[in-house]
């Protein structure tokens, strides 16, 4: 594993430049991946990690051998790449409610949403979401087999994928507050020991659980 400093990045054409040789070539293959240093294994489970992209095999995931029942323990997947978006979308929302799954949302990235809402035109409906009384979000929503699913964008999910949701299956676990002042000391502020001031840590201990992956699919786009 090769580590080195990001020293530029141009946004529009997507070229990250790091002041470290990677490789005898020097150039990032596909399939290859930057991380934070430190990072590697070390952050949540996320929904790739959940749902992913092939049947999962035996290597156990939090001490579940999922190669017993790759469905109800690894999510169901479905390739919908050689179909119109909006109809990949909703035969991965009826391939999971074979499984009894009621799909309520999808979550893509932004070019998947866009190229959505181009397809589906006039037609296309939207809903408003609430994720507090500050937060909202808007999402298209589409007619799923077992009720209308709501699709959102998300400037973090994959590019080749849209995640179909049963939401009530998944919560954030936490030892505490989500986030909070790390006081186990009994003290909210630290001194600082070299010069004229105080610091404050916040952080969690926390894991993205799901207790039926079985009701969650991948759609591949």
């Amino acid at each position: 594993m090769t580590t080195g400093l990001v020293s530029a990045v141009n946004r529009s054409s997507g070229i990250v430049t790091i002041n470290a040789t990677y490789t005898s070539s020097g150039t990032i293959a596909a399939n290859d991946y930057l991380f934070c240093n430190g990072d590697r294994g070390a952050k949540l489970k996320g929904l790739d990690a959940w749902v992913p992209s092939s049947a999962p095999d035996s290597t156990t995931f939090f001490g579940v051998n999922r190669a017993v029942d790759t469905v109800r323990l690894g999510g169901n997947r479905y390739d919908g790449s050689a179909l119109p978006i909006e109809e990949a979308l909703i035969e991965g929302a009826a391939r999971a409610a074979r499984e009894g799954a009621k799909i309520d949302h999808y979550f893509v990235n932004y070019d998947t949403y866009s190229e959505l809402q181009k397809a589906l035109g006039a037609k296309v409906q939207y809903v408003d979401l609430k994720a507090t009384a500050e937060v909202g979000f808007r999402g298209i929503q589409i007619n799923g087999p077992r009720g209308p699913i709501t699709v959102v964008p998300d400037q973090n999910a994959l590019s080749d994928c849209a995640f179909g949701l049963q939401l009530d299956t998944w919560k954030l676990y936490s030892l505490g507050k989500a986030v909070r002042v790390i006081d186990t000391d009994g003290l909210q502020m630290l001194r600082q020991a070299s010069s004229d001031g105080v610091e404050v840590r916040y952080g969690f201990y926390g894991q993205l659980g799901c207790r039926a992956p079985g009701y969650n699919i991948r759609v591949t786009l």
